[in-house]
């Protein structure tokens, strides 16, 4: 089981223009001398730059901008999802760490990039295709085992008046019907997932949150938009076994 960091409408580039959205510089702080916004259209541009004044706790951001740590984050990261096929490029164009006295989390601002699929007689035919998205990512105090939520579909309904087909919770009716959850490790979850994190959660539409071991991803089943980054400091923020990621 893996990620699929998938957004519904993929950029096309015609050519080598690209946009970046800086807003009013006389009002910039120093920090964001050092952030990319640049991106192959200005509304996509202008969705990164609103992403990140979106995070609301701005005192415990810190711009990762040492290409060594952020290449080790990168790999990490590669290594515990499965992109899509056809996927060239993958990589992180801003990434924030968050402080929390718990632990700390990353979210990144990241481009995804598609190769276009080969013809019968070995020529590609159009562009590259690229997407931004944006993902969360934490570690864990323990081992959680393989779990995934994604947004409930109609068919999940269906299904669940038969068998029972994904993890609810008796006090979480609102999560119960936005979400469908599974786990290796259903027990635990049951018992650990609280009041408090389901809750917040439920308070937002297209979350897909995915663990392995003791790492838990959070992406979206929808494209970028503004609100992106801020969802995913809330749900890390009211989640309990958030350690620092080592």
């Amino acid at each position: 089981m893996g990620l699929l960091f998938l957004a519904d409408k993929p950029l096309k580039l015609k050519g080598r223009f690209c946009f970046s959205f800086e807003g009013n510089k006389d009002d910039m702080k120093d920090e964001r001398s050092i952030l990319n916004f640049t991106a192959f259209d200005y509304e996509n541009s202008k969705l990164l730059e609103e992403s990140y004044e979106a995070i609301k706790n701005k005192n415990s951001i810190r711009v990762i901008t040492d290409l060594g740590e952020k290449d080790k984050v990168l790999q990490r990261v590669i290594n515990s999802i499965r992109t899509p096929a056809r996927t060239k490029e993958f990589s992180f164009q801003n990434l924030f760490k968050l402080e929390l006295p718990s632990g700390h989390f990353y979210i990144a601002h990241c481009l995804i990039g598609f190769g276009v699929p080969m013809s019968t007689y070995g020529f590609t035919g159009g562009d590259d295709k690229y997407i931004y998205q944006i993902i969360g990512f934490a570690k864990t105090k323990m081992d959680i085992g393989n779990t995934y939520l994604r947004p409930e579909t109609f068919l999940d309904e269906v299904v669940g008046l038969f068998v029972n087909s994904d993890i609810n919770f008796e006090n979480a009716q609102k999560f119960n019907h936005k979400y469908y959850l599974i786990s290796y490790e259903e027990e635990y979850i049951m018992k650990e997932f609280d009041k408090k994190f389901l809750d917040t959660i439920a308070k937002y539409d297209d979350v897909i949150l995915y663990s392995r071991n003791e790492e838990i991803y959070i992406s979206f089943a929808v494209s970028l938009n503004k609100n992106q980054g801020a969802i995913i400091e809330d749900i890390f923020s009211n989640f309990k076994f958030l350690t620092d990621w080592k």
